[in-house]
């Protein structure tokens, strides 16, 4: 039993790798635990899981590609390759490895760490998922839904400075895009060798946004790319997703979050005794402090609303909800500024101030009622930067999907905060890009949920690209329905190559829409 409700609390708390929720019996768990599982973010619940269910995974015999497998992983200088003990895919093989990277990719013969990969092998003639987290790996492996829809071999890695994929000193100087794409260059040089198939990088939110950094670093390592709800921020408190949140769903459901933001600072000390008499929320604030972190939880309530699509406005507590609804309503976000939520992603918080950049949250209808800045990132991370330095490099990246960027496929929910900082993939006449923006989607957005044509057109796009069979398993979920047409791609045609503003481009876009036959070509298909 502990193996469902693992596989469920991944899907239920997943809004990054975006899985379907399969199981029917969801609506038998207690509404407690139902709860609980939305509001804590998945690594921190699976963590606690993943030890008991491996033991019920039926193990699975080996094939003797596997042991030439293990011979030529092992035999890469630094990489070492398991058997994962318990196998959990028929006609697979799931396979543990450390990798030896350079925490300077520039001082190869300087300090070590070892980066962790999971490997779930299908046969070497098959192409290859490279799942790059943005975050913490699985502690088991996990068949994530493009190989899984597929068909392909899998690959998933760990990101630096997160989990254990961290290096022993902990400088933080050397966590950048550069240093993780490199880490992603000498994977592929190490293991790509053995595969006679194509490679498409994938990720969803940091994850794609990983896989879209290593491919502008080293555009030929991979075949092509699919990343989902990957936005891209310029500069630390980028204003475009704060004027997001001011527009967002209706000014009956805004004016709902502003109440409950004012109500959830007012009374604080409600919410912060309810916590206190409950036994299993036992998670600390001593790094950003209890104060900080409350400020942040209640700032970030309206972005975490809108991302995760989970609830209604309706289901927000107004000024009389109970202490026990203020509190589970932010907890999932004060679980995440704790001590035990930044040990998971303290590092992203890092990158955010340095180089990623973040949004601005609206603070003004609440700032009366502030004892810290939530906007201010300095406070989140444990080793703050030694200086004031901002990289502008996502700027450059922007550049490079419109101009440069070739078989990348983007895929947002118009619904996601997150989308007020998609990408724009390169719109020349012989580019062969997508983008799609699910309507009514969330941060869970990817090809495999949306609309059917929508869908096909973008299976078909990456059969091409893997030189897939067209009858790999196109459309096998039940799709939701949409109530709106769809609003996802135009097929705009830049005849001089250059890099257009973002007022050309919604310009072009608008015109391609309303032109069925300019809109037919799908980004010059």
């Amino acid at each position: 039993m502990c193996c469902v409700i693992a596989s469920l609390v991944f899907e239920i708390t997943n809004t990054s790798d975006s899985q379907y929720l399969k199981h029917s019996f969801i609506d038998e768990l207690p509404m407690e635990a139902i709860k609980m599982i939305k509001s804590i973010r998945k690594t921190a619940v699976l963590s606690l899981l993943a030890t008991a269910c491996l033991s019920t995974f039926a193990s699975q015999a080996q094939t003797s590609e596997d042991q030439v497998l293990l011979e030529y992983l092992n035999s890469q200088p630094g990489m070492t390759a398991v058997i994962h003990a318990n196998q959990r895919y028929p006609n697979r093989t799931s396979i543990d490895i450390e990798y030896m990277q350079p925490t300077d990719h520039n001082q190869p013969a300087g300090e070590q760490f070892s980066q962790h990969l999971k490997l779930i092998h299908k046969d070497s003639n098959t192409a290859m998922s490279l799942e790059t987290h943005g975050y913490t790996g699985f502690s088991w492996p996990y068949l994530l839904e493009l190989a899984e829809e597929k068909g392909l071999n899998q690959l998933a890695v760990e990101h630096r400075y997160f989990g254990p994929s961290t290096p022993e000193n902990k400088d933080m100087e050397h966590l950048n895009i550069k240093q993780a794409a490199d880490d992603m260059h000498r994977i592929i040089e190490a293991i790509r060798p053995f595969y006679e198939g194509k490679w498409v990088s994938t990720g969803s939110s940091k994850g794609g946004m990983t896989a879209i950094f290593h491919r502008y670093f080293y555009p030929d390592d991979v075949d092509a790319t699919l990343a989902n709800v990957a936005p891209i921020s310029f500069g630390r408190n980028d204003p475009r997703y704060g004027e997001f949140l001011e527009n967002a769903e209706t000014e009956t459901c805004r004016a709902t979050l502003k109440e409950f933001q004012r109500t959830a600072l007012l009374r604080k000390d409600e919410v912060t005794a309810y916590i206190k008499s409950v036994p299993w929320m036992t998670f600390t604030h001593e790094t950003m402090g209890y104060d900080i972190a409350y400020d942040r939880a209640v700032a970030e309530h309206p972005f975490t609303f809108h991302q995760t699509g989970r609830f209604t406005c309706d289901s927000i507590p107004g000024a009389d909800g109970s202490a026990e609804a203020l509190t589970w309503e932010i907890l999932g976000d004060l679980y995440t500024f704790s001590d035990q939520g930044l040990k998971t992603y303290g590092s992203y918080f890092y990158q955010a101030y340095t180089q990623l950049g973040h949004p601005e949250l609206p603070t003004t209808h609440f700032a009366d009622l502030l004892t810290s800045d939530p906007n201010d990132y300095r406070t989140y991370s444990k080793v703050p930067p030694e200086n004031d330095h901002f990289d502008n490099i996502m700027r450059r990246i922007n550049a490079w999907t419109i101009a440069q960027a070739d078989k990348l496929m983007l895929v947002y929910g118009d619904s996601d905060p997150w989308s007020a900082g998609q990408l724009t993939p390169r719109i020349a006449k012989h580019a062969d890009n997508y983008k799609f923006t699910k309507v009514g989607g969330h941060h869970e957005s990817t090809i495999f949920n949306l609309p059917a044509e929508d869908r096909a057109i973008a299976e078909a796009a990456l059969n091409e690209w893997l030189d897939l069979p067209e009858s790999t398993n196109t459309l096998q979920h039940i799709l939701r329905p949409v109530e709106a047409p769809k609003s996802a791609y135009a097929a705009i045609v830049n005849q001089s190559g250059g890099v257009l503003s973002d007022e050309v481009i919604v310009a072009k876009m608008k015109e391609a829409m309303a032109n069925p036959q300019t809109l037919s070509k799908y980004y010059g298909k």
